[in-house]
């Protein structure tokens, strides 16, 4: 399933609306290029069908995209990352 996720920056969220209901990343920025994954959700009537993976993707790609360097708080984003190598770059150094 294709999803069109939409970037909030007012609210720091990625989302996008299924069968009306939200599902999203949240985030804070903060100094320094650095932006913190702290949460994500979806619905329990929407698991299982590749929803966040997709807008943690989103995510990712847009941090790339702006060369910010992640922390991956959300256990969630956390798992995807390491699962994904070809975002180890992003993490911020201690």
């Amino acid at each position: 399933m294709e999803l069109e996720i939409i970037h909030d920056r007012d609210e720091q969220k990625f989302f996008t609306v299924v069968n009306g209901k939200e599902s999203h990343l949240t985030y804070s920025l903060w100094e320094n290029g650095v932006i913190n994954f702290n949460h994500t959700y979806v619905p329990n009537e929407l698991r299982g069908q590749g929803i966040a993976a997709q807008i943690v993707k989103t995510g990712l790609d847009y941090a790339k995209e702006n060369n910010l360097k992640i922390i991956p708080s959300c256990s969630y984003v956390d798992a995807y990352f390491r699962r994904h190598k070809e975002y180890q770059d992003l993490l911020r150094e201690n």
